[in-house]
C-alpha cells in the first residue's frame, strides 16, 4: 500500500512519503542530511527488490523531535474546540514554513545501490525495526530533479 499515485496518462508510479522530525543530537537540517538517510523500513526480511513504491521521498519538520514531544505533553488540547482553535493549540501552522524536502529515490537506483554496497552497509536496524541504507546527502537524488523524473519517465 502507497502514500501517494503519480497517475498521468498510461503512466502510474506508487510514492512512498516518509516523514520525520530532526533527531535533537543532529540540531539542524544539514546535519541531519549529512548522518541520516530516507526511512525505508525492511518489512519481514524481504529483499530490497520486495520493497513497495516506485518513489521514496523524504520531507523532515524543521522541529527537534525530542523537544517538540516535551512540548506536546506540556499542552492541554481542547479537541471539543473548533477545528482552527485546535489547529491554533498544535501550533500546526508551523508545519506551512517548516516543511523540507529533503531528498528522494527510485526504486531501481535504489535496488541498484543497495545491492553495489558491502552487505553491512546495505541496512540498519533501530529498536526492532530493520532499514534499507540511503544516506540522504550521499545516496538520495537533489529534491528538484524529482521535477524531471516525473515528467519524463516512461
Amino acid at each position: 500500500m502507497c502514500d501517494f499515485v503519480y497517475e498521468v496518462g498510461s503512466k502510474r508510479m506508487d510514492v512512498e512519503l516518509k516523514t520525520s522530525l530532526i533527531p535533537d543530537v543532529d540540531q539542524d537540517l544539514l546535519e541531519m542530511m549529512n548522518r541520516r538517510d530516507i526511512k525505508l523500513i525492511r518489512r519481514k526480511g524481504k529483499t530490497i527488490e520486495g520493497l513497495d513504491g516506485d518513489i521514496h521521498v523524504q520531507i523532515a519538520f524543521k522541529q527537534l523531535r525530542l523537544r517538540k514531544d516535551d512540548w506536546l505533553k506540556k499542552q492541554t488540547i481542547l479537541f471539543e474546540s473548533k477545528l482552527e482553535e485546535v489547529y491554533e493549540q498544535l501550533a500546526a501552522f508551523r508545519y506551512e514554513t517548516d516543511t523540507f524536502l529533503l531528498g528522494w529515490i527510485d526504486k531501481a537506483e535504489l535496488i541498484k545501490q543497495i545491492n553495489e554496497k558491502p552487505q553491512h552497509l546495505q541496512k540498519w536496524k533501530y529498536g526492532v525495526r530493520e532499514f534499507w541504507c540511503c544516506n540522504l546527502e550521499r545516496d538520495a537524488k537533489e529534491p528538484l530533479s524529482l521535477i524531471t523524473y516525473l515528467k519524463t519517465t516512461p
